[in-house]
């Protein structure tokens, strides 16, 4: 069937597809049941939300019946209506076996406007508002008035907010619990919420008409979900990695240097990379000193110390310090008896500050000949016994190397292996361009490089 230049063909589904997988069983129905109906009272009904909620409201001139495209001037957003047949219940996507399902039909039943409007239409206004950067959302169905403010409400951000209950909670089981270095990474409440922009990758790709839509039908697909606002903003945010569309910063475990001061009896430790607060955390009982060079981090790990340095229970009377420094040049006016932090993954992760290493040194020889190596210089001095860093198979040879060079006296004692053996998470893995594709394995896990100085 030829349409305005594209043709449809009938293509066979794949077995994969074929299958009555119980998870997507309830999606697939969805999917084939938007029948011929009068859709008239869904259309005028989300009008009479929007309108009610945000009286700024504008009907755009040229948009055809039953599309009702709208312009929100308070908050910088078009809204598409797509709540009738034509459009489906999401985007076409071409090599998509349960949409190909559906297509077939149509294309049997010789659906021609649907076809159109479905399959290239919709498809073109979308990735057209994405090309210009609109502030643009599709409501393809809602549940109720509540449904359709949280789906406005998330082009303004996505969300991750624990009350104080269950961040106490993670707190109080970081310290009763056992420090082992085999720990996931599972102790992220409290750095998520006072660190909100580790998603920042994910808040922008949300803005993305296309990208939002795949995450959203995957996670209605799998978590068996009728409405958006059955779906959590977290459990948006992790879709992103989990099916591949983003890799996002790393999560780290608080046990991992807990487990660290534990077996090497540190005292004081100065973190150079202190990122996300984890490591805060797992030294929660010792002196640290937390520097980064990402002022939003720093504030908000800063504020994790300030909001549970006198808690009655798990509080800490221990010193903690905060820079917001250039760890190539700085070296803090303590006398701490071990260095213990996580550098950048290099060009595996790409952090967003203008003064962030990959930034500034955007060679790889530089980044590790001049910034490393500048970074283990001004961190050791006199008083360092230990100096040790988390890091990634991909880059260990190389950064291990600059710090057995003659002039920093440092002697290799031992790798530590991190996390599950069987555990792979989004730095140890091929990118691909195609959500949902094939993951491939690089070098496996990440180490603890442990180095001793001539104070042992």
């Amino acid at each position: 069937m030829l349409i305005d230049g594209f043709n449809f063909e009938i293509q066979k589904i794949s077995s994969r597809e074929n299958v009555e997988n119980p998870e997507v069983a309830k999606f697939k129905a969805k999917t084939h049941n938007r029948i011929v109906k009068d859709y008239s009272q869904l259309h005028n009904d989300l009008f009479s939300i929007l309108k009610n909620n945000y009286p700024d409201i504008q009907t755009i001139a040229n948009s055809k019946p039953l599309q009702c495209a709208y312009y929100i001037p308070s908050k910088d957003l078009y809204v598409d209506d797509r709540l009738d047949r034509n459009h489906n219940y999401n985007l076409f996507r071409k090599g998509n076996g349960i949409q190909q399902r559906l297509l077939n039909e149509l294309i049997s039943n010789n659906e021609e406007d649907m076809i159109r409007t479905w399959c290239i239409t919709d498809i073109s206004k979308s990735k057209g508002m994405d090309a210009i950067n609109k502030n643009y959302i599709e409501i393809y169905s809602f549940k109720d008035e509540q449904d359709v403010i949280i789906q406005i409400n998330r082009m303004s951000g996505l969300k991750i907010i624990y009350d104080k209950i269950p961040l106490r909670n993670e707190l109080k089981n970081l310290l009763n619990n056992k420090a082992v270095f085999e720990a996931g990474c599972f102790s992220n409440k409290i750095t998520i919420t006072y660190n909100p922009h580790f998603y920042e990758q994910e808040q922008i790709l949300y803005k993305k008409s296309i990208t939002r839509r795949w995450i959203i039908e995957n996670l209605m697909k799998y978590l068996v979900r009728d409405y958006e606002s059955d779906i959590s903003d977290g459990e948006i945010l992790r879709q992103f990695r989990i099916s591949r569309v983003c890799d996002g910063f790393s999560q780290h475990s608080p046990y991992w240097i807990k487990a660290f001061i534990e077996k090497y009896n540190i005292k004081f430790i100065y973190d150079f990379s202190g990122g996300w607060g984890h490591r805060l955390l797992g030294s929660w009982n010792i002196d640290y000193i937390y520097n980064d060079i990402d002022d939003r981090s720093l504030l908000g790990t800063k504020s994790i110390y300030l909001d549970f340095k006198d808690d009655p229970l798990y509080g800490t009377k221990n010193n903690k310090f905060f820079y917001n420094e250039d760890a190539a040049i700085f070296t803090p006016p303590h006398d701490y008896d071990c260095v213990f932090s996580c550098p950048p993954y290099a060009y595996v992760e790409l952090y967003k500050h203008p003064k962030s290493s990959t930034n500034v040194y955007t060679n790889y020889c530089d980044w590790l000949n001049i910034w490393w190596k500048s970074v283990v210089k001004s961190s050791l001095k006199p008083s360092v016994k230990y100096f040790a860093f988390i890091v990634n198979n991909t880059y260990k040879e190389d950064m291990k190397g600059i710090c057995l060079l003659p002039e920093f006296g440092l002697e290799f004692i031992e790798e530590i292996s991190l996390n599950k053996s069987n555990n792979l998470n989004h730095f140890h893995r091929i990118p691909t361009d195609n959500p949902g594709s094939a993951i491939k394995n690089i070098q496996k896990g990440e180490k603890i490089l442990v180095f001793k100085t001539s104070k042992l």
